[in-house]
């Protein structure tokens, strides 16, 4: 690993040479757009290749990988990626993007975290799961084989990675790790509400691309298995202001406000049975003593208040089940005692003061 990221370092720091000795960089709408496709043995999941969009700026800068659809049911990084594609078609820019808006085909065709996985099931890993495959091998597993390409002939140029994933009803999250530099500021400019700066996800992308020194991300939009056009915004604004932040493009950075890194949870859990009526919503910040909802019995109509018991903010505030693929009890609003009914996230102000993602000093 260490001769990865002494590789990638030397690459990095030859190519940004090049763009500081332009000094002010160039912004022009004189963009080259290629389109390839990276073919691969998929063993019968009937795809022909992982489509990869070149976008290249007016102007020498940094390179910028967006990725998504590493999993069949988590879709908004998809159109969110396609989104910022559009948009650029039409900006003034410097540098590539390189956009893989569906790495995996076939688990989006197959409509489940990965083909062939059974519905309703908690099977995730198998022969076509990239997840904690990164970097690959040549001759391991479907997916194995399909990341092995994808981190030569693509990871491998990319100064900075976005990598984006979904689950179901908890706040939308990114993940990186503050000890690489430039990705605590990649954090603070891509601007999501909640934020983990101590990375431990060993294996994904964003991990393995942050253990060669490149600043880069892991965000969880939230919902699975639908279009969420709220998400969808944010994958693309947040793009954007990544892209600001890099000398990339021109313009001010659209951040929400508050921004925080999360930390310990505290789980509150139903004192008794009854449909859970939520009066917080995602991300919001609340005091202890503060009402998060109630219980409702549905045969007295009695209420049992639901109050907050510490300082924070709201990271989930519904029932929240194992799948979205089918019905499940877990997924229902009705709560049996002791079941998990809001979540919330010690929180701290997230402080990017310094807003340079490592490029261009």
């Amino acid at each position: 690993m260490e001769l990865i990221a002494k590789q990638v370092s030397n690459e990095r720091n030859t190519r940004m040479k090049k763009t500081r000795s332009h000094g002010s960089r160039p912004h022009s709408r004189a963009t080259t757009e290629r389109c390839f496709t990276l073919d691969w043995p998929d063993n019968g999941a009937g795809v022909g290749g992982v489509f990869v969009r070149e976008i290249i700026g007016g102007g020498d800068g940094p390179t910028l990988l967006v990725t998504a659809g590493e999993h069949g049911v988590e879709l908004s990084g998809c159109a969110g990626i396609d989104s910022l594609c559009r948009r650029l078609a039409s900006a003034a820019f410097c540098g590539t993007v390189l956009a893989i808006p569906c790495l995996m085909p076939g688990n989006i065709r197959h409509r489940a975290h990965t083909y062939g996985q059974t519905y309703g099931s908690q099977e995730r890993r198998g022969e076509y799961d990239t997840y904690l495959a990164w970097p690959g091998r040549p001759d391991g597993s479907t997916g194995e084989r399909l990341c092995h390409r994808v981190w030569n002939e693509v990871v491998s140029r990319a100064d900075v990675v976005v990598n984006f994933h979904a689950w179901q009803n908890s706040a939308s999250c990114l993940f990186t790790d503050r000890l690489v530099p430039g990705a605590a500021a990649l954090a603070g400019s891509f601007g999501n509400v909640f934020n983990i700066l101590e990375d431990d996800l060993k294996g994904c992308l964003h991990s393995r691309v942050l253990e060669t020194g490149r600043p880069a991300a892991l965000v969880e939009t939230h919902g699975q298995c639908r279009i969420e056009p709220e998400a969808v915004e944010r994958v693309r604004q947040g793009l954007w202001n990544v892209m600001v932040t890099l000398g990339m493009v021109d313009g001010p950075l659209e951040l929400p406000r508050p921004m925080f890194a999360a930390g310990a949870e505290h789980l509150i859990r139903a004192p008794k049975a009854g449909l859970f009526v939520p009066l917080k919503a995602l991300e919001q910040v609340t005091r202890a003593g503060e009402l998060l909802g109630y219980m409702l019995d549905v045969e007295t109509g009695e209420r049992t208040d639901i109050v907050s018991p510490v300082d924070g903010a709201i990271w989930l505030i519904a029932r929240n089940g194992p799948k979205a693929d089918v019905v499940l009890q877990g997924m229902h609003a009705y709560a049996d005692p002791g079941d998990l009914v809001v979540l919330i996230k010690a929180i701290t102000p997230l402080n990017c003061s310094n807003s340079n993602i490592g490029f261009g000093s």
